[in-house]
């Protein structure tokens, strides 16, 4: 945002009628494929740096508090977490993680209730898709500009964040917590974000 606020500023241009965007050819055996369920919301796990996932322990306990199928998506690289969830849940969640392609992923993600992610780039492609997105900031913050751009003021993001003095570390992220006690994840208040989403939920499919 704050590049987009520069464009604004010194060139004059409206940024704010244009949305970001993001295509994809509809795969219309993906759902028979994978038994995809007909409402479902979805959890994006991958991120580059181990500092912006969202630790199972909070997954754990959101998923169990959400009445709701959900689909996990996500990279080789998460899957024994998804596994170890699939594992605690298995009449809730459907695993796809390392079996699409990021298009594929993003036809998951948009044919959504919503999705839960960290801030990585299924947030961008969420955002782009104009879905009801609940981030989770680990080591970094939406006050950094990177947060979801949204043109639809009526489609706003759920951004949690735990405040705590050794946050924002980084802007990028890290292998592990330079503290060590990874806080900024870990503490997040799983009761409000199951509470936000069982909302809205509830509310798009009366």
């Amino acid at each position: 945002m704050r590049y987009l606020n520069t464009i604004k500023d010194d060139l004059k241009i409206n940024y704010s009628d244009y949305p970001t965007e993001f295509y994809y050819n509809y795969d219309s055996k993906l759902n028979s494929k994978y038994n995809i369920p007909e409402n479902y919301y979805c959890i994006s796990l991958g991120a580059t740096h181990f500092t912006k996932r969202i630790p199972n322990k909070v997954l754990q306990n959101i998923i169990q508090k959400i009445d709701f199928p959900v689909v996990l998506i996500g990279g080789d690289d998460v899957l024994t977490q998804s596994e170890e969830l699939t594992l605690n849940n298995p009449s809730k969640i459907l695993n796809l993680c390392g079996k699409l392609s990021i298009k594929q992923s993003a036809q998951i993600i948009d044919k959504s209730e919503l999705i839960i992610t960290a801030d990585t780039g299924t947030m961008h492609i969420a955002a782009a898709l104009n879905k009801k997105i609940h981030v989770l900031w680990g080591n970094t913050t939406p006050a950094f500009g990177m947060y979801p751009y949204i043109v639809d003021g009526s489609n706003k993001p759920f951004n949690y964040e735990v405040a705590l003095n050794c946050r924002p570390c980084s802007k990028i992220g890290f292998k592990k917590c330079p503290k060590g006690n990874f806080k900024c994840m870990l503490d997040q208040d799983d009761s409000l974000i199951s509470k936000n989403i069982q909302l809205q939920i509830n509310q798009s499919i009366i």
